[in-house]
């Protein structure tokens, strides 16, 4: 027992003058340091954040490592200034940091911002930086310091989720247009159901009635040209039937050549005495080149006058002196016919020009707006197009293009 208790004393006397070393007091606070920025080391960087300080009188710049890696450059690079930060902001978005610096300068606001910066490599990273500036007594500003986060993933994710909402309001309008569509689809077949049996007992009638005034001699010739005209508007008005049912159920009726001039001096026809009791003067160009294009005549004949109402109406509503459609026919370079219907009416806004051929879109008071979109539905059908453009000084431009017939030739 003896022989041990000095023993126990040294080790106690040992240990406190170990402790009681101002040597090993200075070492531990040296590993406590280096823990310490370790650990903040270590935080900055699961956290992508790095801090820094700005003296503002010398204009030196301090980084912690964290920001040499977000900014993707060498930490042994040299000293660093606030251009020289500058320099690694996007040119789009330097004069927007420039301003939120000076903005903290002088109003002492926190500094917030959100831009891109250019690594090296030529990388672009979204940061955001936060900011606090230190002032002496005075109020002059001395140091600015803060941090820096990486957040080019979360604005990415942004875009993302953005990009997913607008994706959704898209698909919610074109489930929004096929749930009309499929209603104004039952009451189209429901119309057409109606209309077909009284529109073909008219056709009937006036036929017999034709055919009567024809075998009678003395009939008054205009009662003749009467009955012929309401004879061929019947067979019209069944063919509009007709075209509506097959827009419900589409038939496999093929199309057969067309001679584009033909059906134009058809549809003008049709339309003369509604054009003379308006006024317009109608100009027609390339008439008489016979184009071929391959269609049902009916369609082809319902599209054009469609797109010639539609000018009608643009001028009746316009306060225009010499009101006047321009119907162009032509060959393109690009092996289609075009059939272009120009007015000089009031100019069409942008915003309509995009919408204008999107079912149940409409200007007119009263309108189904589908008479743009089921001829667009025909020319895409044929594997041709439909388009708008603004004429200048004013008005509009329809143009319908459609492939040419092969072998069709050009002859005056």
């Amino acid at each position: 027992m003896t022989a041990s208790t000095p023993m126990q004393r040294y080790d106690r006397d040992e240990t406190l003058q170990i402790e009681d070393d101002p040597r090993f007091s200075e070492s531990r606070t040296e590993f406590l340091l280096r823990e310490t920025q370790r650990r903040l080391r270590e935080t900055q960087r699961i956290a992508n954040l790095g801090s820094w300080d700005w003296d503002i009188i010398t204009d030196d710049l301090w980084w912690s490592q964290q920001i040499y890696t977000i900014f993707g450059t060498d930490p042994l690079s040299g000293p660093l200034t606030y251009e020289d930060f500058l320099n690694f902001v996007h040119p789009e978005d330097r004069a927007h940091v420039e301003d939120a610096v000076e903005n903290a300068l002088d109003s002492g606001q926190q500094y917030d911002i959100v831009h891109r910066i250019v690594r090296p490599d030529g990388e672009a990273r979204h940061v955001r930086e936060l900011g606090e500036i230190f002032r002496d007594g005075r109020g002059n500003a001395l140091r600015m310091s803060g941090t820096v986060q990486d957040v080019t993933e979360q604005r990415l994710s942004e875009d993302r989720i953005r990009q997913h909402e607008e994706n959704l309001r898209d698909l919610g309008k074109q489930l929004s247009v096929l749930e009309r569509t499929s209603s104004m689809g039952t009451m189209l077949a429901a119309i057409a159901h109606e209309l077909n049996q009284p529109i073909a007992a008219l056709s009937l009638y006036t036929n017999r009635l034709l055919r009567q005034a024809q075998a009678w001699r003395g009939a008054p010739a205009d009662i003749v040209e009467t009955l012929a005209e309401v004879t061929r508007l019947a067979r019209v008005a069944n063919k509009v039937v007709q075209r509506a049912r097959r827009a419900i159920q589409p038939s496999q009726t093929p199309s057969a050549p067309l001679v584009c001039a033909e059906a134009m001096r058809v549809v003008l026809s049709l339309m003369e005495g509604e054009l003379k009791a308006q006024g317009i003067n109608v100009v027609v160009t390339g008439i008489a080149l016979k184009h071929r294009v391959m269609a049902d005549p009916f369609e082809f004949e319902l599209v054009v006058l469609n797109l010639i109402r539609n000018a009608i109406d643009a001028l009746i509503t316009s306060d225009v002196d010499v009101p006047r459609i321009d119907i162009d026919i032509e060959r393109t370079d690009d092996g289609m016919i075009s059939v272009s219907v120009a007015d000089n009416g009031a100019a069409v806004s942008p915003d309509v020009q995009e919408q204008m051929f999107e079912p149940f879109f409409t200007t007119k008071e009263g309108g189904w707006g589908m008479g743009l979109a089921i001829c667009r539905q025909f020319a895409e059908e044929q594997g041709g197009m439909l388009s708008a453009a603004a004429n200048a000084p004013q008005g509009m431009s329809i143009n319908l293009k459609l492939p040419v017939y092969d072998g069709d030739e050009a002859h005056a």
